[in-house]
């Protein structure tokens, strides 16, 4: 065992004296993962650590599990509601809620309506129309006359696609 620490340590002493003799050299290191270094994977890293301390991480379970957890969820909360009716408060602000959001639905609708552009509205006109003169049981004369008024709108639908008639 001397012999061998005694052999070691003849060896670090002429490494260390050979690397003071060259001190106008580069010294090698080890070269740092670029992987490893960028921001994005310590702060990917520590994430992964916090969910995996508080038990956030998904767990891989199968569909059918997931769907069983699911329904079972469902029929708690029913089971809860059932136990406890909401209150006139919960009513209320369920109420308002949903009255919000069909709000939002027809803003919605009425943006996607004025940012369509005319001519695919009065295509979309034509179509109820003829599917109505279709379905509706109306005289000959009657028909005729829509027949008509349709001939005209269909002229006037070309005529925008063209980029005609302005206002």
């Amino acid at each position: 065992m001397e012999e061998t620490e005694r052999f070691f340590n003849i060896t670090r002493l002429l490494y260390m004296e050979n690397i003071d003799n060259f001190g106008d050299l580069i010294k090698p290191r080890k070269l740092p993962n670029p992987i490893m270094a960028s921001c994005q994977h310590r702060a990917l890293h520590q994430e992964l650590l916090f969910c995996h301390r508080r038990c956030l991480l998904p767990r891989v379970k199968p569909e059918l599990m997931h769907v069983l957890e699911h329904r079972q969820r469902e029929r708690h909360e029913q089971a809860e509601l059932a136990r406890h009716p909401p209150s006139d408060l919960e009513v209320k602000l369920r109420m308002r809620q949903q009255r919000i959001q069909c709000e939002l639905e027809e803003k919605r609708r009425e943006e996607n309506l004025r940012n369509t552009p005319e001519f695919v509205r009065v295509r979309g006109t034509l179509k109820h129309l003829q599917e109505h003169n279709v379905l509706s049981n109306c005289t000959f004369e009657h028909q005729e006359s829509m027949a008509l008024l349709y001939k005209v709108k269909l002229l006037y639908f070309v005529v925008l696609l063209k980029g005609g008639v302005r206002k």
